[in-house]
């Protein structure tokens, strides 16, 4: 399995923001010239078989070990203030539903073990987890434009110190 992806970007739509592109491809024909037609993101999977599968039962699934590269072109991150805590911000509340998810299905399994047993019968038609042999990333260069707005002083009183990033601009960094 191949996939290629030409281009990618996350655009931001946050009407605080002047920024269009939060994430892009970061041309540079001086540092890294990208090839005519080369994909931005490159994915590589490979099903390698293993043992003498053939002479097994015909219901015996073969176990397939996979080989995963994955390279990516030069990203380059364009970040203001606003985005940043936004992102920031939808991050922290999926984690949370994800916990509260998790723990509502608990509580509901405790309640509901109390009442009848479990029995857990196995499908025949299941398949075998998934084994990666290897896992083969690029490195990938980054470069980080962060543009802040304002900066919080009663945070900083509050011992709040990353109130510091926003008081000059970061340009460049990578």
């Amino acid at each position: 399995l191949i996939i290629h992806i030409h281009d990618f970007e996350l655009i931001d739509h946050l009407l605080s923001s002047n920024l269009k592109k939060i994430v892009s491809h970061w041309r540079s024909s001086k540092l890294h010239p990208r090839e005519t037609n080369q994909p931005m993101l490159r994915i590589s999977m490979l099903a390698v078989k293993t043992g003498d599968w053939e002479k097994q039962l015909p219901s015996y699934v073969p176990d397939d070990e996979l080989r995963l590269k994955l390279s990516i072109l030069p990203l380059k991150i364009n970040l203001d203030q606003d985005a940043a805590y936004f992102m920031v911000d939808f991050i922290s509340k999926i984690g949370q539903q994800d916990t509260d998810t998790k723990s509502d299905r608990n509580s509901a399994d405790a309640s509901t073990n109390d009442l009848k047993p479990k029995i857990v019968i196995p499908s025949p038609d299941l398949e075998p987890d998934m084994y990666f042999q290897s896992v083969t990333v690029s490195s990938v260069k980054i470069k980080i434009d962060y543009h802040p707005k304002r900066v919080s002083l009663d945070g900083l009183k509050q011992g709040n110190y990353i109130e510091l990033i926003n008081i000059l601009p970061m340009e460049g960094l990578t």
